[in-house]
């Protein structure tokens, strides 16, 4: 097999793992929240490894960085395997509506994190995926 076909096979799998999870509420939100834990300690162990010049030079620091880019790539790939255009185009909806919403307003002020804890999506994360779907306009 070669190495082409490997990360084909590799990929695929992930796919294949990651529609299952989507699929189910529960293990989605748990494995998301698993793949935060994992990137929190990745930065967290990123930042001890550069802060000791024994062990920055020492091969650590690639090892945690490739840790940490394993984690977010991953928490990327369920994002993009949940995030369908429709889905998208409706929580761009959802997102809209919310900013017209009174109770996140304070003034002038909107209170986006809790727009982003009611709606269960970041900002970020949607913008991202307009972004991925080529939807015209803001995502704001």
């Amino acid at each position: 097999m070669t190495q082409e076909n490997t990360f084909a096979d590799s990929d695929s799998s992930l796919q294949q793992r990651l529609a299952r999870i989507v699929a189910d509420p529960e293990a989605r939100r748990d494995y998301e929240e698993s793949l935060q834990r994992r990137i929190k300690a990745a930065r967290e162990h990123l930042a001890r490894v550069q802060g000791d010049p024994r062990l920055f030079d020492s091969g650590a620091r690639t090892e945690a960085q490739i840790r940490l880019d394993q984690a977010e790539a991953e928490l990327l790939a369920l994002q993009d395997a949940e995030w369908t255009r429709e889905l998208t185009i409706q929580r761009r909806a959802a997102w809209n509506a919310a900013l017209k919403d009174p109770k996140y307003h304070a003034g002038r002020v909107v209170f986006y994190s809790a727009i982003e804890r009611d709606l269960g999506f970041s900002l970020d994360v949607l913008r991202r995926q307009v972004q991925r779907w080529g939807l015209t306009g803001d995502a704001t």
